[in-house]
């Protein structure tokens, strides 16, 4: 075995590894900024300009529709606005389906 072939194999192998660690950072990565910490948008508050983290406990019973966008936006974390929003979906899901049944 010459030389050559040995330098190739080693610049071979450090490629791979250095490809692999590439990819580990790229694809493995956590965003910088997690979903939960942002402002509630100025859509959901109306006119008034938001004063409340997202992770706040909601003040107005939510909505169905708000109660899905807060599962989506605070499902991976422990917060009082999944709560109320897992409130929220699972006694309308219980309502539809016995009121489906006739039971109420």
């Amino acid at each position: 075995m010459s030389i050559w072939y040995l330098v190739t194999a080693i610049a071979a192998v450090s490629a791979g590894c250095a490809f692999t660690l590439f990819l580990t950072a790229v694809l493995g990565s956590e965003p910088r900024y997690p979903r939960h910490a942002r402002w509630i948008s100025v859509a959901d508050q109306g006119s008034r300009p938001p004063r409340t983290w997202a992770c706040d406990l909601p003040r107005p019973p939510l909505t169905f529709h708000q109660a899905y966008r807060a599962m989506d936006a605070h499902g991976w974390h422990d917060c009082a606005r999944k709560h109320a929003a897992f409130e929220k979906m699972m006694n309308h899901v219980l309502a539809e389906n016995l009121d489906a049944r006739g039971i109420i």
